[in-house]
């Protein structure tokens, strides 16, 4: 079978497949002498099953790893998708032994692919997920766990088209049907703003669960279909905590926060998600306000809220507003998120108080955050916009992995700093 994508250098770079001792190697395994003391294991002898339950952290596992490959008892198929679903795990959670153990599978079974692809997706890697199922399907036939889980990847990513592909596959090995299968269809549409689709196939269902109608209603509303959206609504015979906030976000972002205020006072009970849905609704709508209000009368706030605020603050020019309540949250001893300080820091740009933007930049290096992503760029702009060029190249410098972003950022400013020359040389670095 092949495994082009994927593999790790040691498995793709020769033709020959990998001894164990090269597998104990590659992983830096060695057994623990007080089980290199045990007599002889087969998969006859031991059942490795109960043998890896035992194992609660990736030490124990690779433990046992090293002692399977000694006894030459691994290259068993029980034995090595016993390890796949153990470093898959939650508790070991390590995709990169998960897959080292699945491409030395000689015949991976469908509940191997099934392990692997669902571990990629719980991991936020669902793009090898895709492609791991579409490598998949030139081996076995996918199955009601498969598609699911393969699906609500392409849902993360936005992935309309492999998503649709798959649908087209589904509806020929006969899985058009499968109530899992079909919810998580109508999720994806739903989700990708197809919900012409969605609505498809959601009439197509026998049995449609909670799930299925909180997609559709979610759909909706992202699409801005309100009164479809609440007709929907009135027409669920059950409802839970998530079918209320769905709807009252999707009003929110649509702009229809008077209909969402009415679905969020009638609600039975609130969380946060519904709390930080209607004051970014209102601060969106210019209340700024009425969403301070609602603020003030939460039962208890986390960092989303926090930043909802904000961000708020800042989107409406009340920039001081908003650094006074990043200084309020710091007192609360709420740690900040990324988010929280690229609004601060933009709220600074607002104001150009350059004491203000090093105060900040402080507070990031005491507490370790990376500059690599758009902190970095929001660092840049900050000191250019305050007036201080020299600090803004000083943070371009101390940015280990460049981006766009980045690059960006100092050319703009080196431009507003009237360094033309500068500018040029930037450009035609990032080039």
């Amino acid at each position: 079978m092949g495994h082009s994508d994927g593999r790790t250098p040691w498995l793709w770079l020769s033709s020959d497949p990998p001894t164990p001792l090269q597998v104990a190697a590659m992983l830096q395994l060695t057994p623990s002498l007080s089980l290199l003391h045990k007599p002889f294991l087969s998969p006859q002898t031991l059942n490795p099953f109960s043998l890896l339950q035992t194992c609660k952290t990736l030490q124990e596992a690779q433990q046992h790893h090293a002692l399977f490959l000694k006894t030459g008892t691994f290259s068993h198929p029980s034995v090595a998708s016993c390890f796949l679903s153990l470093y898959a795990d939650p508790k070991i959670n390590n995709l990169d032994y998960a897959r080292s153990v699945f491409d030395q599978i000689e015949q991976p079974s469908l509940v191997s692919w099934n392990v692997l692809i669902k571990c990629y997706v719980g991991n936020q890697r669902s793009h090898d997920a895709i492609v791991l199922f579409y490598e998949l399907v030139h081996e076995l036939v996918p199955d009601h766990f498969t598609v699911p889980c393969v699906i609500k990847g392409c849902a993360r990513l936005n992935a309309i088209e492999e998503g649709k592909q798959i649908h087209g596959l589904v509806l020929k090995i006969g899985l058009g049907l499968d109530k899992f299968v079909q919810s998580s269809l109508v999720s994806l549409y739903s989700k990708c703003g197809e919900i012409g689709l969605a609505r498809k196939v959601f009439d197509e269902m026998r049995d449609r669960d909670l799930v299925t109608w909180n997609s559709l209603v979610d759909g909706y509303a992202r699409c801005g279909e309100v009164e479809v959206a609440m007709e929907l609504f009135d027409q669920m015979q059950e409802r839970d905590l998530f079918s209320w906030t769905v709807l009252v976000d999707g009003l929110s972002k649509c702009g229809k926060v008077e209909m969402a205020r009415e679905v969020f006072d009638r609600m039975p009970n609130r969380n946060s998600v519904s709390w930080n849905a209607m004051i970014n609704g209102y601060m969106k709508a210019g209340e700024v306000e009425t969403a301070r209000q609602l603020f003030s009368g939460m039962p208890a706030r986390d960092v989303i809220t926090w930043n909802s605020m904000i961000a708020g603050y800042e989107f409406n020019g009340r920039f001081m507003e908003a650094l006074e309540l990043f200084q309020e949250i710091l007192k609360e001893d709420v740690m900040p998120s990324h988010a929280t300080l690229v609004s601060a820091l933009s709220a600074v740009s607002g104001l150009a108080i350059l004491s203000k933007g090093r105060w900040i930049h402080s507070f990031m290096v005491k507490h370790g955050f990376e500059l690599d992503g758009v902190l970095g760029t929001s660092l840049i702009d900050m000191y250019s916009k305050c007036g201080s060029i020299e600090n803004a190249l000083t943070v371009f410098r101390a940015i280990h992995r460049k981006k766009l972003g980045h690059w960006t950022s100092i050319i703009v400013g080196l431009g507003m700093h009237v360094m033309p020359d500068w500018s040029i040389l930037a450009v035609s670095i990032s080039i």
